[in-house]
């Protein structure tokens, strides 16, 4: 009996260490995984200061707005001179982990010269606005929420502008985390190497970031989030099937990151979507690998698909969609 007892007690004490240990493991790993980048390479810098320069030269407004827990959020906004009534667009642009607003400029750039006021926000953690994590789209999609309030009443004419939604990896898991609390007067979404989950994301920084394998680590982590009130699990493909908006999902057949079937799934979820796949392209790099390309996609899903407002005629080259 006494041996049984012992035998019982110690597989007790293993129990509660092993699993005291995988909450340790999983909540320094998720510090890690959601932790603010606030360092950046030379090259980023160097990408970082060039947008900035753009963004002075066009005269770029900065907004903030606190967050309900309590973090100052900045953006860039860039107002169309000859917006009216009849056409008043307001683009809003987000950033992936890593980024900043500054970073768009190529994006702001492309629809500036439709004649479309933008608005870049920095993500929680990065650039100008405040806060020590990163909720990989899912606390970001309420800042979004605030953002199309704000840049709307900043642009209001007789009516709120249409707004164009437009997001480069975590910022496209933001808008999809946000989809079914969209308002009506969001018109068409870009998702560009959009994942379909934290868990996802978690996984491929896992590999690339903190050179740590899948396994234990990444289901500590999901613990970890779960008990910190976080969505590891949350699957954003839910909050697309109430959407109806048109949605274009871009993303690079090279990307190692995340998988281009990441896209093709949150595409089946919505109700009025597109895939381009662009061939040869690594993660979040259309724009830059392949500008032509890039842009003459957009050309044509915006005229045929948003609004033909948006363009003064129409695109010359018609995408074959997948």
């Amino acid at each position: 009996m006494k041996k049984k007892l012992a035998i019982l007690i110690a597989a007790c004490v293993v129990a509660v260490s092993t699993a005291t240990a995988f909450l340790i493991i999983g909540n320094q790993t998720y510090l890690r995984l959601t932790r603010s980048p606030r360092s950046q390479t030379p090259e980023a810098a160097e990408t970082a200061e060039e947008g900035r320069r753009w963004f002075e030269s066009h005269h770029a407004e900065q907004l903030t707005f606190v967050t309900d827990d309590g973090l100052t959020l900045a953006a860039q906004l860039i107002r169309n001179p000859n917006a009216s009534s009849q056409r008043n667009w307001l683009v809003i642009l987000l950033h992936g982990y890593g980024s900043s607003a500054d970073d768009m400029w190529q994006y702001a750039s492309y629809y500036t010269d439709l004649g479309c006021s933008v608005l870049v926000p920095d993500s929680r953690g990065h650039g100008d606005s405040e806060g020590d994590a990163v909720g990989m789209g899912w606390t970001e999609r309420k800042d979004l929420l605030s953002w199309i309030h704000i840049g709307s009443q900043q642009l209001k004419k007789t009516a709120p502008p249409s707004v164009l939604l437009h997001g480069v990896s975590m910022g496209a898991a933001t808008i999809c985390a946000a989809g079914d609390t969209l308002p009506k007067q969001v018109k068409g979404i870009v998702c560009d190497s959009a994942y379909s989950c934290v868990g996802t994301i978690f996984s491929a920084r896992l590999k690339s970031s903190l050179q740590l394998p899948t396994f234990p680590f990444l289901q500590a982590a999901e613990l970890a989030s779960v008990c910190k009130g976080g969505c590891a699990n949350e699957d954003f493909t839910q909050h697309l099937s109430g959407l109806t908006v048109p949605i274009l999902f871009l993303h690079g057949s090279d990307d190692d990151m995340i998988s281009p079937s990441e896209s093709y799934r949150l595409a089946h979820a919505a109700n009025n979507a597109r895939v381009y796949l662009l061939y040869g392209v690594g993660h979040a790099a259309g724009l830059s690998s392949a500008p032509d390309t890039y842009r003459a996609v957009l050309d044509d899903f915006l005229y045929q698909n948003v609004s033909r407002d948006l363009l003064p005629e129409e695109p010359p080259l018609h995408i074959n969609w997948y």
